[in-house]
């Protein structure tokens, strides 16, 4: 309850907030996370949504990826997979150069069972040459894939590219 009550207060005065300045895509970004805490999605999205129109937002890259993997989570968390991965998209056509946002897709992809497609996102990943935390996930995620087409032998060849990763990683 106690946490419900101060989401609630927060809803109220993220709602003063936006009397003062409807151009502040950071009180719509906040309010929309009240509105998710609550479980109010139809209002997070809108929130979320708003946010994003604010012209600003585009300009601030971590600002907007933050706000579409928002809106992106809770379309997930719906059911609404096509809006999900429409999110992932936008933010790849914006900021083609972060590989986590491929990782998520084609995680979101393998999760439907949309096999080959996740196939080529954490191929995607693994272009960028990445750093153990996204590559590792990658390698066994594309095995993860392979194994469900019943291509045994890349994911056999992708699990041993992480089990190498893991080794090399390893403090002593």
């Amino acid at each position: 309850w106690g946490s419900k009550l101060v989401a609630r207060e927060g809803v109220k005065v993220h709602g003063q907030w936006q009397n003062l300045d409807p151009d502040d895509a950071a009180t719509y970004f906040k309010r929309g996370g009240v509105y998710e805490k609550l479980g109010l999605y139809d209002q997070a999205l809108q929130d979320y949504s708003r946010a994003l129109d604010v012209k600003q937002t585009l300009l601030n890259k971590s600002f907007f990826k933050i706000v579409v993997k928002c809106r992106a989570k809770i379309y997930q968390e719906r059911g609404q997979i096509e809006k999900a991965l429409e999110d992932y998209e936008l933010i790849i056509d914006h900021y083609p150069d972060d590989p986590w946002i491929y990782f998520l897709k084609g995680d979101l992809l393998k999760v439907n069972n949309r096999y080959e497609e996740a196939i080529n996102y954490f191929s995607r990943v693994l272009q960028f040459e990445p750093e153990f935390d996204v590559a590792y996930p990658a390698y066994v995620f594309r095995a993860m894939c392979f194994s469900a087409l019943n291509k045994h032998d890349k994911a056999d060849a992708d699990y041993e590219k992480a089990a190498q990763l893991e080794k090399t990683h390893e403090k002593p």
